[in-house]
């Protein structure tokens, strides 16, 4: 159920559930009326965080970045989403 109500805080979500009793369906609607705080959500986002593979794990190193743009990365005005945090 914390799966199906973590899921819900997007707001547009179709979640898939599977239920052989009726009782296992009522609990994963249930799921609708739970609400997590900002420190759930923030806690359980950390807990199952999925480490970048190569080569997104190169591309958003700190040092990789601070050699490939000589420390002026936070100068450039761009438009287009940074995958670099």
């Amino acid at each position: 159920m914390d799966d199906l109500a973590r899921a819900n805080r997007a707001g547009v979500n179709i979640p898939i559930i599977g239920s052989r009793k009726a009782s296992q369906l009522a609990d994963n609607l249930a799921a609708v009326n739970v609400h997590l705080s900002d420190d759930q959500l923030a806690k359980l986002d950390e807990v199952s965080a999925v480490p970048l593979p190569f080569p997104q794990s190169f591309v958003t190193d700190k040092q990789v970045n601070n050699i490939v743009y000589g420390g002026t990365r936070d100068l450039i005005d761009t438009h287009r989403p940074s995958i670099v945090p």
